[in-house]
């Protein structure tokens, strides 16, 4: 067997590349996209809330002292088939959220009530529903009163250009109210969740001109959107293939203007965050819009069987901005550090 020799400047320099090569797979993702730098902690259930019923699709309003979501719960001793919204409060967010309460009609009937979106300090609501009316599987129906303290008027479609004779779900307002995010279903096709998106001019105008994101896959699951604040950073939930998960996936960009860049897993994209795993469903996230402050919050529901669906939260931790810095800067010195050595073992 041939023995090879190196010399001390190829050894350093096969070092060098090593260490380059393993920056490069360590470099953060979050760092290299607009993402704020740091991770999810303390995973655990919403308290207060979980039942052995199908929970699902939060919403958190009042800086979290007030949360609504769906559920097939019991309500008032009966048995429910279809999801009803219902609503939990406390008085501060270090407390157990108080006995969830129904909200009852307009807002539900007796057909499938799903994900919902409420705006303009609590007198807009936007929700999915199968109600009679409903042009196809699921429409997206809007709601409105003059103040919180009144009682909500009846259901109104948001209108043919968005609801179709398929599955509409999942609104989302933009910051502004300009732009509607939804989810759209072919028949029965789960493969064919695609997230949507249409725009007006005004916020007396109808939503028109909806249109599929510009990186949305072709046969995966995506649907289900939740907003920063800023609207720059979408978090949604993917199912890469009928035998897969439910995960919690993130997307960004870095204005307004600009489409949203690659998709990454959370627990790829976010440093030590531990939200999806193989052996449960993770589905209908909900960011908090002080994200992302010390202990904003991730609502999302988690499925460990086809009927036990409970909702969890996860606390934000920020990582201090120098860590990126510090990978881009090593980085950058190791690439430089290794030109430098090939340039002198090549003469």
């Amino acid at each position: 067997m041939r023995r090879i020799t190196l010399s001390a400047g190829q050894f350093l320099g096969g070092i060098v590349a090593v260490l380059v090569a393993f920056a490069a797979l360590m470099f953060p993702a979050r760092c290299q996209a607009q993402f704020p730098p740091g991770w999810f902690e303390d995973v655990r259930p919403v308290p207060g809330l979980n039942s052995p019923w199908q929970d699902q699709s939060p919403f958190v309003t009042d800086g979290g002292l007030t949360i609504y979501f769906t559920s097939d719960r019991p309500n008032g001793g009966t048995t429910r088939v279809e999801h009803d919204v219902w609503m939990a409060a406390r008085t501060n967010t270090s407390e157990a959220f108080g006995m969830p309460v129904n909200v009852g009609v307009p807002i539900n009937s007796a057909a499938a009530e799903t994900g919902l979106y409420l705006s303009n300090g609590g007198t807009t609501l936007y929700m999915a529903s199968r109600r009679p009316g409903t042009a196809g599987r699921s429409d997206i129906w809007l709601f409105e009163r003059d103040n919180t303290s009144d009682v909500w008027g009846n259901p109104v479609s948001v209108g043919p250009e968005i609801n179709t004779a398929e599955s509409e779900f999942g609104p989302w307002l933009s910051s502004d109210g300009l732009t509607l995010y939804f989810s759209r279903r072919q028949g029965d096709d789960r493969s064919t969740e695609d997230i949507f998106r249409a725009t007006r001019n005004s916020l007396a105008d109808d939503f028109s001109n909806p249109e599929k994101l510009a990186n949305s896959h072709s046969h995966v699951l995506e649907s289900q959107v939740s907003m920063s604040s800023n609207d720059l950073t979408m978090f949604f939930q993917r199912q890469s293939s009928p035998s897969s998960p439910f995960e919690i996936w993130v997307a960004s960009r870095s204005s307004t203007s600009e489409e949203f860049t690659a998709q990454y897993n959370i627990n790829q994209f976010v440093k030590a965050s531990s939200i999806n795993s193989s052996s449960y469903y993770t589905f209908t996230p909900y960011i908090s819009p002080d994200w992302p402050a010390v202990g904003s919050k991730l609502y999302f529901g988690l499925a460990t069987s086809s009927n036990d669906w409970d909702l969890f939260e996860a606390t934000w931790v920020p990582e201090p901005s120098s860590v990126c810095m510090s990978f881009v800067a090593v980085f950058g010195l190791l690439g430089s550090v290794r030109m430098q050595l090939g340039r002198r073992l090549r003469h």
